[in-house]
Order: structure tokens, then C-alpha cells, then sequence
């Protein structure tokens, strides 16, 4: 699983190797810097290390709760919510730390601070999203269009913030393993084979998760009410339609986007 290469590849990195140029990576290189710091907290327990994946989904559960409540003003409304997120299939299917909930967590923040017109903090979170998981990507694209909607030209701090935690954290690379990021990140992530069927996922999430999935159906009626569920919906489509070689996991984000 990744958890068992997150946490054996933070051990590399505590040694002194570097992501690219001394350790084969295909994604961005936060979620490694996260397990590190994750590794010492556990004191190195694999099951520790990947019970931090449960403890995201219940900080994720929390936000929504909070999000939520801000939103209708009533408790049960906002508790229903959070435990309809916390759990649904895709949600609770998943025990192994895999950065997919780290990369939510981060968008789900990313969403509130722009609520609250935190813009720079937000495109540092969402930023933060994309690096831990390139997957983040399509959410956040969502969440960059309706900034830019709402927020007009003030929308340069998003983007701005974004442009510079990317630059801070991947410096590293840039620095010493740029060629070979490319080659691992773009060169074979983006050209790989599917693994298994497609169709299989598609109609696995539609059985064993049917009511996010009627959820998520709905989101396309929310563009004029909530733009960045209907385009982060969206976006995401867009991936699992174009991507060849995907995987149940991936289908994380949609809980997210359902719940808000």
C-alpha cells in the first residue's frame, strides 16, 4: 500500500536521499515531507502511521460539520451531513494512510478560507493539495474558478499564494532532481496502462456508494448556487473520463464535494 511506501521513503528522506534524484517518486513530493513528520509522531508504528488517515477523515467530518452549521444554523442538520460524509463506502473502505484524505483535508480548508476571504492562505492550502496528490489538481481547479467568480481581480492572491508554496516546496527538486521529476511525475504517470477496468470503479462507486453518487449528480443543477461544487464536480469527471489507469481511492474526492 502507500502507506507502507509513504513511511519507508520518509525514512529514505531522513537519511539524506532525495525525492527524484535518489528515490523514484510519480507524484508531487509533499505527502513524503507530511509522512516524515507523520513517522515521528508515530514513533515509526506502521499502524500509528496510518491511523492518520482516520484522524484526517474526522478533522474533515469536523470542518464540514462546521461549514455546514454556518451554513443552515441547525445541529442535526450539519451532524447529518458530517456522519453521511464520514460514513459512506469510500470513505470508511479505506484504512491505510494513501495522502488521498491528506489532499482533501487541505482543499476542504483551502474552500473555507475562501469563504472567509482569507485568499492568500487559501491558494497556500490548495497549493498544498495539488503537492500532495497531483490528483488535487481537478478540485482545486473548481475552487480557482469560483474564487475567480466571486472574487474578481482580488483573485490574484490566490493565485499568487499557489504559485509560491508550489515554488517553496518543490525547491528541492528544482534545485537537484528537476529532469528526473519530469520523467517519473509526467513521463510515466501520464502514459501508464490501466490496471484494471474502469468501468468496474465506475460501477463499484455507483453501488456501493448511491446516495454520493445521486449526490453528486445533483452538484450539476448547484452552478449558480454553490460554483465551486458543481465545477469541482466537474473537473473531476473530466480526470476520471480522460485518466487510463485509476483506482477506487481516487474516487475520495467525491464524498467531499457531496457533503458540501
Amino acid at each position: 500500500t502507500d502507506g507502507n511506501n509513504y513511511i519507508y521513503l520518509a525514512q529514505l528522506v531522513e537519511h539524506g536521499k532525495l525525492l527524484y534524484r535518489d528515490i523514484y517518486l510519480d507524484n508531487f513530493p509533499l505527502m513524503i515531507y507530511i509522512s516524515v513528520i507523520y513517522k515521528w509522531l508515530t514513533f515509526g508504528s506502521m499502524q500509528l502511521f496510518n491511523m492518520t488517515s482516520t484522524i484526517e477523515k474526522a478533522a474533515i467530518s469536523a470542518l464540514i460539520y462546521y461549514i455546514t452549521y454556518e451554513k443552515w444554523k441547525k445541529h442535526r442538520t450539519a451532524f447529518l451531513v458530517a456522519v453521511t460524509y464520514f460514513l459512506s463506502y469510500t470513505v470508511i473502505s479505506s484504512s491505510f494512510q494513501m495522502g488521498f484524505y491528506t489532499s482533501n483535508l487541505f482543499i476542504l480548508i483551502a474552500y473555507f478560507l475562501a469563504q472567509k476571504k482569507r485568499l492568500f492562505w487559501a491558494g497556500m492550502f490548495a497549493a498544498f493539495a495539488v503537492l500532495t496528490k497531483a490528483y488535487g489538481l481537478f478540485p482545486v481547479l473548481g475552487l480557482l474558478v469560483s474564487i475567480c467568480a466571486v472574487n474578481g481581480f482580488k483573485s490574484y492572491k490566490f493565485i499568487v499564494a499557489g504559485i509560491v508554496t508550489g515554488v517553496l516546496v518543490m525547491l528541492p527538486t528544482l534545485l537537484w532532481g528537476f529532469p528526473q521529476f519530469i520523467e517519473q511525475t509526467f513521463g510515466f504517470g501520464l502514459i501508464r496502462g490501466a490496471a484494471e477496468s474502469k468501468l468496474d470503479f465506475y460501477l463499484a462507486f455507483a453501488e456501493y456508494d448511491f446516495l454520493i453518487f445521486i449526490l453528486c449528480i445533483w452538484n450539476f443543477t448547484l452552478w449558480k448556487k454553490n460554483l465551486f461544487v458543481a465545477a469541482g464536480t466537474a473537473f473531476l469527471c473530466v480526470f476520471f473520463l480522460f485518466y487510463r489507469d485509476i483506482y477506487y481511492i481516487y474516487f475520495s474526492y467525491f464524498p467531499l464535494f457531496a457533503a458540501l
